[in-house]
């Protein structure tokens, strides 16, 4: 069960990691073109998708502290990473109990 968890939180961690790669990485060959722009979007999109929690924190953050000092950006990048990984940590762990639960109802049926 926690290699089931562990591999649902890696493919979300890497997943995610894999779109931002992409994103800057287009951003960088297409030279912010037209086309990109439309691609951009896409990407966001996906992450958006992929992280729904992340928004809504930035946001929050930035209400909170419009513009903090040095190591008060360091404190905030780092809680990011944080409540990132502890987000893929959340849905590992609520679908591992999902999916055992199914496995213990189809096993005494």
């Amino acid at each position: 069960m926690r290699l089931r968890r562990f591999v649902i939180f890696a493919t979300g961690v890497v997943a995610s990691v894999a779109v931002v790669v992409l994103f800057f990485t287009l951003a960088w060959l297409m030279n912010d073109s037209a086309e990109y722009a439309w691609v951009g979007r896409v990407l966001y999109a996906v992450f958006v998708v992929l992280n729904p929690v992340l928004p809504l924190f930035q946001r929050a953050v930035l209400r909170l502290f419009p513009a903090p000092p040095g190591a008060g950006r360091l404190a905030i990048q780092v809680a990011f990473v944080a409540f990132f990984l502890g987000w893929w940590w959340l849905v590992a762990s609520v679908v591992d109990r999902i999916l055992r639960q199914r496995q213990t109802t189809q096993g005494a049926a």
